[in-house]
């Protein structure tokens, strides 16, 4: 027997292992890395699933504001026709005649459109004839 041979063995004995110590830093590692992994993975799915519903409700919002800009136009261009239809070929004096028929039509056809402001009936030089604002119009 050796004197310290007892105390080596016992010592070695109650110290961990080498493999013992791997297996704990690898599970302390695997502690840390699977929720984080588990996290990614969660968030890359979701990420796809927002994105995509997203790409719908988009999708549904600009067939919503194209079919409302096409009745805008729609309902301009028919307003617009009534109006030529009303002043026809007249000139601006028989326009500034009929200013006051004029300014009732022109407020019939803007009532109830919220998308039209005000419609104006000018001259060939830019000048206003007749509008659905207000009768007699000042500025004219």
């Amino acid at each position: 027997m050796q004197p310290g041979g007892d105390d080596a063995t016992a010592a070695a004995a109650s110290s961990p292992s080498a493999a013992t110590l791997s297996s704990l830093r690898l599970l302390a590692l695997l502690c840390v890395l699977l929720p984080v992994v588990a996290y990614a993975v969660v968030g890359i799915y979701r990420y796809g699933q927002i994105r995509s519903e997203m790409e719908v409700r988009l999708d549904r919002a600009l067939r919503i504001a194209q079919e409302h800009a096409l009745k805008v136009f729609d309902s301009n261009e028919s307003v617009l026709a009534r109006v030529l239809e009303t002043v026809r070929d007249d000139d601006a004096l028989a326009v500034t005649a009929r200013e006051s028929q004029l300014h009732q039509q022109l407020k019939s056809m803007s009532a109830n459109k919220p998308q039209i402001q005000s419609i104006w009936v000018q001259d060939a030089d830019g000048r206003p004839l007749a509008t659905d604002r207000s009768y007699p119009d000042r500025a004219i």
